[in-house]
């Protein structure tokens, strides 16, 4: 079985912020690893922390893999050679992905609140899903449209700017089908939203600032549980969280964790008092999920991937791809095939 996983690395160089790997999970090392470079088009990004830095959602088609940047999606064969890639003007701050059905790929579009379904082969829009549209959210959660040009490129326009600041952003992360409806994870919203249905399924400020989203057919959900280092445990049925996974709960992960905690530390004295210009990831930032029958594949910084039986809540195995706390998983994928 192989993981793949990109990454982002804090206070790299553009060309140097992040990759996409590729891991033989059962022998517990790199297979391959390739850059995630933004392009098509390139721009010098000021911000080290992320922004538009480093490798996004993964997902598998025909063969191939295909993963994000912040503005493009990459397709690579078996030794991640890239063989082509494909960007549509409305593609801006890419975070998950999802093939739901064959040709077509979902993309959640963090900087403008938008999903966004491209034809695979074309680049074309199929869909597109604009949540601060819809009158049930607008009503139940105050929100207002996004002041946008939905015609122009906005790429490098919003690519370069601070959308956590913009009105009603909501910074949607992840989404999920079930039940042929369509939801999303609106996390500085603390809101898991039906898009189908226009509503609310749950609102809890436990679900702020929290990433990705994986449903299961019975409608058993988790999400993780970003700055408090869990996972949560979500019953779409019930429209409720029912249960917490605590990460430090397992012995790897905090003796993974004891030297990054020190270093971050360390790091935001430096900061306070001038002498660094920014952040590196925090410990156990918990993002990049992937669900694979009773195992949980997570990501942690630094860049990390636990297995864990969500049943038992057990540790399964581990693979620590670096022990550099500027690098962070963003997204990953399990193929379990050979």
């Amino acid at each position: 079985m192989y993981v793949y996983f990109t990454t982002i690395v804090r206070g790299a160089p553009n060309r140097d912020a992040g990759e996409l790997v590729q891991v033989d999970w059962e022998r517990k090392r790199v297979a391959r690893t390739t850059r995630m470079i933004l392009e098509n088009p390139y721009f010098e990004d000021p911000n080290p922390r992320g922004n538009t830095r480093g490798g996004r959602g993964i997902a598998f088609h025909d063969g191939q893999v295909v993963a994000g940047t912040h503005h493009e999606l990459k397709f690579f064969d078996a030794e991640l050679k890239e063989t082509r890639s494909i960007t549509h003007n409305l593609l801006v701050g890419t975070h998950e992905v999802l093939i739901q059905r064959p040709g077509r790929i979902w993309i959640v579009a963090t900087s403008v609140d938008l999903l966004l379904e491209l034809d695979l082969a074309t680049g074309e829009a199929v869909n597109r899903i604009w949540p601060r549209d819809l009158p049930g959210l607008q009503k139940a959660l105050g929100l207002e449209p996004l002041e946008i040009d939905r015609n122009a490129d906005n790429r490098v326009k919003f690519g370069q700017m601070n959308h956590y600041k913009i009105p009603h952003h909501l910074h949607m992360n992840a989404m999920a089908v079930w039940n042929e409806e369509v939801y999303g994870l609106l996390s500085n919203y603390g809101v898991l939203a039906n898009f189908s249905r226009e509503e609310v399924v749950i609102q809890d400020e436990r679900l702020r600032r929290s990433h990705n989203l994986c449903v299961r057919e019975d409608g058993q959900a988790f999400i993780c549980d970003t700055y408090g280092r869990g996972v949560w445990y979500v019953d779409l049925n019930a429209r409720k969280i029912v249960d917490r996974l605590d990460l430090k709960s397992f012995p790897w992960v905090r003796k993974m964790a004891r030297w990054p905690e020190l270093l971050h530390l360390g790091n935001r004295i430096l900061k306070k008092i001038g002498l660094r210009k920014f952040t590196l990831a925090r410990p156990l930032f918990v993002r990049g999920m992937d669900l694979s029958g009773d195992h949980l594949f997570i990501g942690l910084a630094p860049a990390s991937i636990l297995r864990i039986d969500w049943k038992k809540k057990e540790l399964v195995d581990a693979f620590q791809y670096t022990t550099d706390l500027r690098h962070s998983v963003h997204s990953l994928k399990a193929d379990p095939r050979p």
